[in-house]
């Protein structure tokens, strides 16, 4: 087993990236949805973009 401190210093250090990186991934996920939803309008016909 690692020594404790050593555990806790990454723990955290790996935290603050896994919390950065969450972000952008739910926006991608909503950003999918939206374009499942808008997609199928656009083709056809029912919104048109201008």
């Amino acid at each position: 087993m690692p020594d404790p401190n050593v555990v806790e210093q990454f723990t955290k250090s790996v935290e603050s990236i896994l919390k950065r990186q969450d972000l952008p991934e739910k926006e991608n996920q909503h950003l999918t949805q939206l374009r499942g939803w808008l997609l199928p309008m656009l083709m056809n016909g029912q919104v048109r973009v201008s």
